[in-house]
Formats: C-alpha cells, structure tokens, sequence
C-alpha cells in the first residue's frame, strides 16, 4: 500500500511546488519593467497617492524599529527594495549600515545610480532563494510590502532570516481588509502579484520561526490605486480611523515589529 499511494503524493507535492514556482516568476516581467519604468508609476495610481502613503509607512516603520531598540549606530537590512528609495532617503540617515536587495535587476542598477551614499549597498538577488549564508549578522531586517509579493515562499524567508537577526519590521498591505481583498481581484493588482496576508496568518508564521510581535499599528486608509479626486476625502478621515479601536481595521495597511525570542 505505502507503494502505491508513493507515486500520487509524490505527484501531488510536485504540482504544489510547481504552481508556486510559476506563479511567482509570473510577476517577473512586471517588476522588472516596473524597475525601468520607476516604482511609483507601477504600484500608484498618482504622485500624490504614492508621497501620502509612502511617508506614513516609512516614518511608522523607523519608528517601530527604534521602539526595537535600534539606534544610529545599527546596521540593517531591507529586502525587497525596490528602485531603492527607502534605503537610500530613510533607512541611510536613520541607522550606520544598510544593505538592500531586490530581484529586479533594473531596479538595482537604478537605485546605485540614484543613492550613491557611502553607507548604503544594493544587491540583486533572488530572495525566493537567496540564503543570506554568506550574510553577517544585522541588528534588523525591513521588509516594505514585500512578503505578499512571495506569499508563498515567506515560511522559508523567515526561517532563513533567523540565523541573521533578532529584529524584522514588516509592512503589510491589510488581508483583513475586504476592500483590499476585493481591489486584489483587478488586474492591476493581479498584474503585481497582489496577494495580502491575513494577519493571523502572517503572525503565525512569525511565530513558527521563534519571533513573538512586539508592535502591531494600523495605519492609512488610502489604496495604492486610489484616485487622486477622492485622496483629499480619504486623508481627511485616515487619522480618526486610525485612532479608533473598531474603525483602525480598516485602514488599508499594518506595520509590524517582531523580535526573536530570548
């Protein structure tokens, strides 16, 4: 009997691997375009859209990591960086170090050319893959809307990611939201490879790795594809939302902050 059901599940398992692998490379073409278009045109439906969303989550981020216990003189890592922006702006004049890495080639050659700061570093890597083993200890790794990108493959990320650090900050796009799960179903957002986590989900993997969540904040209520007419409608309630115990699910985004335990 164990000989005949073998073949099936052995099947099963690879089909499985074989729908992750191909949903992921999916999204390749478009990121790597989206590395020479720019960024902001790629997930933004506006300049505008994207400033208001960007500073929030980039100011909340910084702040949930000194609540960590970070300082000037640690060094970190972002994964899933983009064409740079938040390494280079943010992160190069909050901590000493900041190593970041991407898959799209195009977007690391942007980001080199763009933040020449002596303290940042820009890699192309695969991080689907990538095993950081060659890696030297970090006092935190960001990831900036990144793991719902690799949904599929963040159990393995993490578990990675322990041997390298004690701290990770996360933004995530809110899968609780059924605004967001519904935006998801557009073509916009299939195109990205938009796919958000429900949070328990989420902390559940976390968990499974030896990290406990330090800071859970909810934070903005404007869509990456929102309007620019409707923007000045969305800001003017955003704060009061936030605020509020029922109302702040839903907001569109969370920032996390996980330490490993001692």
């Amino acid at each position: 009997m164990p000989g005949v059901l073998e073949n099936p599940l052995k099947e099963m398992i690879k089909k499985i691997l074989m729908n992750k692998t191909k949903k992921y490379e999916k999204q390749h073409d478009f990121w790597e375009q989206a590395g020479k278009d720019g960024y902001g045109k790629a997930m933004f439906g506006n300049n505008e859209v994207e400033a208001h969303i960007m500073t929030r989550h980039w100011n909340f981020a910084v702040e949930t990591a000194y609540k960590l216990g970070l300082n000037k003189d640690s060094k970190v890592i972002e994964l899933g960086c983009g064409d740079g922006t938040f390494a280079g702006k943010i992160l190069s004049q909050n901590f000493k170090q900041v190593t970041a890495y991407d898959k799209s080639s195009a977007a690391i050659e942007y980001a080199k050319k763009t933040f020449t700061e002596d303290n940042v570093f820009f890699y192309a890597e695969d991080l689907a893959k990538y095993d950081f083993s060659g890696s030297a200890n970090c006092d935190a790794v960001f990831m900036m809307g990144f793991l719902h990108h690799v949904k599929s493959f963040t159990p393995e990320i993490i578990s990675r990611l322990k041997n390298i650090t004690d701290k990770i900050v996360v933004v995530e796009p809110n899968g609780n939201n059924l605004i967001r799960k519904t935006l998801e179903l557009f073509p916009s957002y299939k195109r990205a490879g938009e796919d958000s986590f429900r949070l328990k989900q989420l902390l559940a993997i976390f968990k499974e790795n030896g990290y406990e969540v330090k800071s859970v904040k909810y934070a903005t209520l404007v869509p990456p594809f929102t309007p620019e007419l409707l923007l000045s409608l969305f800001k003017k309630i955003e704060k009061l939302v936030e605020r509020n115990r029922l109302l702040k699910r839903l907001c569109s985004s969370y920032i996390l902050g996980f330490e490993k335990k001692s």
